[in-house]
């Protein structure tokens, strides 16, 4: 039957919940998950938590009782596939967990994509630090079975996130009003210009980075951006009890950091998980944003050593 107008509308609509944030939308997804009591979620052993704002990833996973226990990621965030495989295939877990922390990747997603599916366990992508990124020709959030993703950690906005379901499930679990996406956060979304936001951040990036190359005491994370990758924001690492004196000093000349993260939980153990710490105590990370001119940029480096020759 030929019809004026399309009919089937939900036949080509992406499979979204939106949510007032992204943890929300997590333990949107948890709920709809319906963990058995043996049954434990795998994540990585670099997670943060703050008094102000708690944890949005530990928060949502205690609150519903569910198991968890963590893999391990190395001094620049590498996850080891063959470690996710040997624990995945003990039958233990029915969801796994990986953080694109930064707006980067740090595996590959398609080996553990087919890593999960072998084992049959859920694959879940937190992409609250992601936006419009692709990993080797594929949109970040489109790998696992779910995502989730915060929508005002990449636009001027101060709330707003959504859940992202890649299965034919349907996601049923209802949401409080004061959990719901505000309207105006939609609209604002709508209107952002998405691909300058991005372009902006990527020649931001590679500008700063450009600037470091020459301060023998900052060590650049991720000196290269993978082709399609939008970062959130500039990790470095400094030398040992140097990041508090650094953040302060900054913050002193409303220059504004953040350290992710500079406190993990205290699950995540400094005998088991000795890199985590030590990325933990020493990390910075430097605004890239679409409000940050060159100019800006400039100043902060120009700042950094000024620091740096002082101290």
């Amino acid at each position: 039957m030929i019809t004026k107008s399309p009919v089937k509308v939900l036949n080509h609509y992406e499979q979204l919940t939106f949510t007032n944030s992204a943890r929300i939308a997590f333990k949107l997804l948890l709920k709809h998950l319906k963990f058995k009591n043996e049954e434990k979620i795998l994540l990585p052993a670099y997670i943060g938590i703050t008094d102000r704002e708690g944890s949005g990833v530990i928060d949502p996973i205690q609150s519903l009782s569910i198991k968890y226990e963590f893999y391990s990621i190395n001094n620049n965030f590498k996850i080891d596939c063959e470690e996710i495989e040997s624990r995945l295939k003990t039958k233990q877990y029915k969801a796994l967990l990986i953080i694109h922390y930064f707006g980067f990747v740090h595996c590959n997603m398609q080996l553990v994509k087919t890593i999960c599916e072998k084992h049959n366990v859920v694959l879940i992508e937190d992409c609250a630090h992601s936006f419009n990124s692709y990993h080797r020709d594929r949109k970040l959030g489109d790998f696992g079975d779910f995502s989730f993703f915060s929508i005002h950690k990449f636009f001027a906005l101060e709330n707003g996130g959504y859940l992202k379901n890649n299965t034919n499930d349907c996601i049923n679990e209802e949401l409080e009003n004061h959990d719901k996406i505000k309207s105006e956060t939609l609209e604002s979304v709508f209107k952002g210009k998405l691909n300058m936001i991005s372009e902006i951040r990527v020649k931001n990036y590679n500008y700063l980075n450009e600037k470091l190359s020459s301060i023998s005491e900052v060590e650049v994370l991720f000196p290269k951006i993978e082709d399609g990758i939008v970062p959130m924001n500039f990790p470095i690492l400094l030398p040992e009890n140097i990041r508090e004196k650094l953040y302060f000093y900054l913050m002193e000349i409303q220059i504004p950091t953040i350290a992710l993260y500079y406190r993990l939980i205290e699950d995540i153990k400094m005998e088991e998980f000795a890199y985590s710490h030590y990325l933990s105590q020493n990390i910075l990370n430097l605004p890239i944003h679409q409000s940050i001119s060159f100019d800006d940029i400039d100043f902060i480096v120009g700042q950094i050593v000024l620091f740096f020759k002082s101290n």
